[in-house]
């Protein structure tokens, strides 16, 4: 589907001037960068501001909440896979293969705590998840750590568990010196007093900060003190962010050698289904998906000099997934493969 979309092909009638040869795109040249491929319709040669980082990495947060033949929510995608589960190791190949394909280096499960009761289901499934993928990835040499959604139970008891997974070898490490990362959600920098005091969430984890390469997620840049250590900072363009305050934070984080980028790129939004009978919901952006759209979303993070290049992998339920699907095909995975595989090489001799 993506091919027919890029390149041109499957148009039909042939266009006027057909026969003679078009010109070869544009070949990418010092600080330069094709989004898609470079004979898409419509990718797009960028310029960079500078080098970019080295050296880059390609990742996506995988969601661990699906079961097979359940919508986790309505209206959502499919995937490609018909059985598609994240507690199934057939579902975990399926994806660590699409992911090896595509260039990228690590994924991050979205876990939501260590299980404080009986019939908790979203702490209950993820960990149940989070540890079957652990295993797989062990088996298949792929990298996975943790994206913090939730710490039922208050942050000590979970960064136990995490402690724990951290000692397989398939979890991923980074800064120098290298440590198993952490993503922290915004939910849980809430649980912490974010919203009442952003720096006494901050200071909570500083005691951590050795044992754990933290990578914040939704942090404003200009209040993060200077790290010794290293930390990571992620956003996400959402309807309710503003792209001005993320290519801000992008540019913030540009220019400071103690902090690492992990930007991660939404195509679309899309929860009105999920929304329904509670609000109208959001589309975004208001005109639906498209791959002009997407291109634009992957060229303001490119941009910005990044250290790692992400996606939300199988985010079905909001219509945001990456990953093939039933309804969208495969056309931002291959938009999303060829990009990652332009950043990986740049520069490169």
């Amino acid at each position: 589907m993506f091919g027919a979309a890029l390149a041109g092909a499957g148009r039909g009638q042939e266009p006027a001037g057909a026969g003679v040869a078009a010109p070869p795109p544009a070949a990418a040249g010092e600080n330069t960068l094709w989004i898609g491929p470079p004979e898409g319709e419509h990718s797009k040669l960028v310029q960079l501001p500078g080098a970019l980082a080295e050296p880059r990495l390609g990742w996506c947060v995988a969601y661990l909440w699906h079961r097979a033949g359940k919508d986790w929510e309505p209206g959502g995608l499919h995937a490609e896979l018909e059985k598609y589960d994240s507690n199934d190791p057939e579902t975990q190949r399926w994806n660590i293969q699409l992911w090896k394909e595509c260039g990228m280096d690590f994924a991050a499960g979205c876990w939501f705590g260590v299980p404080q009761r009986r019939g908790a289901v979203l702490p209950t499934r993820t960990t149940e998840a989070f540890e079957s993928y652990l295993r797989t990835c062990e088996q298949e040499k792929f990298r996975w750590c943790a994206w913090m959604a939730d710490i039922p139970g208050g942050l000590e008891p979970n960064l136990e568990q995490v402690r724990k997974w951290a000692k397989s070898p398939a979890y991923f490490r980074w800064g120098k010196p290298e440590r198993p990362v952490l993503f922290i959600y915004e939910r849980t920098l809430d649980k912490l007093g974010r919203r009442e005091n952003a720096r006494a969430a901050l200071d909570k984890l500083r005691p951590y900060k050795d044992e754990f390469f933290l990578v914040l997620v939704g942090v404003p840049a200009a209040g993060i003190p200077k790290q010794e250590r290293g930390l990571g900072l992620s956003w996400y363009g959402l309807p309710w962010m503003e792209p001005k305050y993320l290519a801000e934070q992008y540019r913030i984080v540009a220019e400071r050698p103690d902090l690492d980028l992990f930007a991660l790129l939404f195509h679309s939004f899309d929860n009105r289904a999920t929304r329904a009978g509670q609000n109208a919901g959001t589309l975004w952006p208001e005109g639906g998906p498209s791959l002009p759209f997407a291109v634009g979303q992957l060229e303001l993070a490119v941009t910005s000099l990044p250290n790692a290049l992400g996606v939300p992998w199988d985010e079905l339920g909001e219509r945001s997934a990456w990953c093939p699907t039933r309804e969208l095909g495969r056309q931002y995975y291959d938009l999303l493969k060829a990009t990652l595989q332009n950043f990986k090489a740049a520069g490169s001799k």
